[in-house]
């Protein structure tokens, strides 16, 4: 029994190694290593920041298509002519028709889900198609959803977008992980002389390493025109390539947001295992500077949430509350499978501050095909993919149907009696 135990407990070290080497080698920039603390980190950077600061809702996009580059070993070697392309609404989505003229008007709020549409377009585009198509009506989806926000900063912005566009159905769609997402504040800051786009856990605008960390590299001088440029010659030492550089390697001192590969205190075989993400146990355990957490047990414990769901039931419109299942949900087959016993809570007091049901992946989708399809990338990028987009897009516009409140807005549009 003992030479079992022992052949067993070695077997689990020499695979948790391996998995290290392999995350270490495939993904340094997760690591505290030389790979991320040597003279060439890998890196990618905008060229001027696509969040602007808002005390109430935490950031705003900046309207406009927003270029970068990757860069690795100190030599540019790709460049994105537009990594977010941001409409003049100051939202992440094409516009397409009109909001004023639509029969059905949505409003969709959510998180990075919704707005990760490097690969084509994000699911609440689709979800316009979706929607039109279904009821015969011409329908406009709005897609307020922002990157990294958790359910409370998903009401306080609606409180707000709600009695500007006063819409017909508001959809309200958020990952297990939002539950417990605090607040946060970003922007664009000047720290040891450097341009920064910053992410902090207060109010105050003037950005410090207390409470703020790195969200993404910037510099305004790394133009498409210099990117192209470098990417063809492939110049050593480009002083705006060092510039990144330092700038990356001063905010990782200051943070904890990165793995070590020789911790002993977390396996990441383990985390991939039970929570369906390596970076899991670093990620909840990083100061509540790099990706604040609430300790709310219920939503009604939080005053402007309270005042939010008030004002948003106020302006009697239709609202849903749909849970995205996540890439290791979707492989468990299993709808809340990375939520705990708090997050259950947290689900439960929001049914019972809104009064309304939260409509599930699971339930309103249809068959499942290969599930590392709907992902930009299973190892290391989870958001959706084209595939992925779509897959949600028809499970919110099912469960809208099921709901019911698409039936009724058509009944009112065409003034049957008691509609």
């Amino acid at each position: 029994m003992i030479l079992i135990i022992i052949s067993i407990t070695l077997a689990l070290i020499v695979v948790e190694i391996g998995y290290r080497f392999y995350l270490v080698t495939s993904m340094p920039d997760r690591f505290v290593s030389s790979e991320t603390t040597g003279d060439h980190p890998s890196l990618w950077y905008y060229q001027h920041s696509p969040y602007r600061y808002s005390k109430e809702f935490g950031y705003e996009y900046v309207p406009g298509v927003h270029n970068g580059g990757a860069i690795d070993n100190g030599k540019v070697t790709s460049c994105f002519s537009s990594i977010m392309n941001i409409n003049e609404r100051g939202n992440m989505a094409q516009i397409r028709g009109s909001y004023e003229n639509a029969e059905i008007r949505v409003l969709v709020f959510g998180d990075s889900f919704g707005v990760s549409g490097r690969t084509g377009p994000q699911w609440p585009e689709f979800l316009q198609d979706y929607l039109g198509e279904r009821s015969g009506r011409n329908v406009h989806v709005v897609n307020y959803s922002r990157d990294g926000y958790g359910i409370l900063q998903m009401f306080d912005l609606a409180a707000s977008k709600i009695a500007e566009w006063k819409p017909d159905i508001v959809v309200f769609a958020f990952i297990t992980s939002d539950l417990t997402r605090g607040r946060f504040w970003r922007g664009k800051a000047i720290l040891d002389g450097r341009e920064r786009i910053m992410t902090s856990v207060t109010q105050d605008s003037n950005f410090s390493w207390d409470t703020a960390g790195d969200s993404y590299l910037m510099n305004s001088s790394a133009s498409d025109e210099w990117c192209q440029q470098s990417l063809s010659t492939q110049r050593a030492d480009d002083p705006i390539v060092v510039s990144l550089e330092q700038t990356l390697l001063i905010g990782r001192q200051r943070s904890s947001y990165l793995s070590n590969p020789y911790s002993t205190s977390q396996s990441f075989v383990i985390d991939l295992i039970l929570r369906g993400e390596p970076f899991f146990s670093t990620v909840a355990t990083a100061p509540p500077s790099i990706w604040p957490k609430h300790d709310l047990r219920s939503f009604d414990e939080d005053v402007d949430m309270l005042r939010n769901v008030q004002q948003i039931k106020s302006a009697s419109t239709n609202l849903m509350l749909f849970h995205l299942a996540r890439y290791p949900e979707l492989k468990k087959f299993d709808e809340f499978a990375s939520a705990d016993e708090r997050g259950m809570s947290l689900i439960d007091s929001l049914v019972a501050l809104t009064g309304e049901p939260v409509y599930e992946t699971l339930k309103y989708s249809k068959s499942i095909g290969d599930v590392d399809d709907m992902v930009i990338n299973p190892r290391s990028d989870i958001h959706p993919s084209v595939e992925g987009s779509r897959f949600y897009a028809d499970a919110v516009a099912t469960a809208l149907l099921h709901s019911g409140k698409l039936t009724q807005i058509s009944a009112q549009l065409k003034g049957e009696p008691g509609s």
